[in-house]
């Protein structure tokens, strides 16, 4: 089963790759405003190349394709979850 994260980002600086926590999700491909994007996994972190820089303030679109279950991650109060949750993505 593939599944896919559909990502709108604002660039608060000049960027020549950026990076996603993405844990346990080997051959995950990365598309940047339809165009692909390299990719490397180091460690926890995706990392993304895409094939021409991004200038700072551009908004932009990435789609993530991936596959597999998440880990059981476990959490600060002793529970376990697949993916932590968080109110809102804070980019600098």
């Amino acid at each position: 089963m593939v599944s896919t994260a559909d990502l709108t980002i604002r660039a608060t600086q000049n960027l020549s790759e950026f990076s996603l926590d993405l844990r346990g999700f080997p051959g995950a491909t990365v598309t940047i405003d339809g165009v692909a994007a390299a990719v490397t996994q180091t460690a926890d972190k995706l990392v993304i190349t895409p094939a021409l820089g991004i200038e700072q303030e551009r908004v932009f679109h990435s789609v993530v394709n991936y596959s597999g279950r998440p880990a059981a991650i476990p959490m600060a109060d002793g529970n376990t979850e697949g993916w932590v949750r968080i109110s809102a993505a804070v980019w600098r």
